[in-house]
């Protein structure tokens, strides 16, 4: 989706024309997700994992 379409279905959105939901959020994330990884996504430094187990003690829920 280009700049100019995204800024008039925001402005639609605004002016009460359309009402997104999660169907309209869903339907723009993969082009969201891709222009975002474009313009942001970084060659890492080092191949180095630096990610160690979980200890016994640590629940991520």
């Amino acid at each position: 989706m280009r700049e100019l379409d995204r800024l008039k279905t925001v402005q639609a959105v605004v002016d009460g024309q359309l009402r997104p939901g999660v169907d309209a959020a869903n339907a723009y994330a993969p082009a969201f997700i891709t222009d975002f990884n474009a313009r942001f996504a970084k060659v890492p430094r080092s191949d180095f994992n630096a990610h160690r187990p979980l200890r016994g003690d640590e629940d991520l829920e």
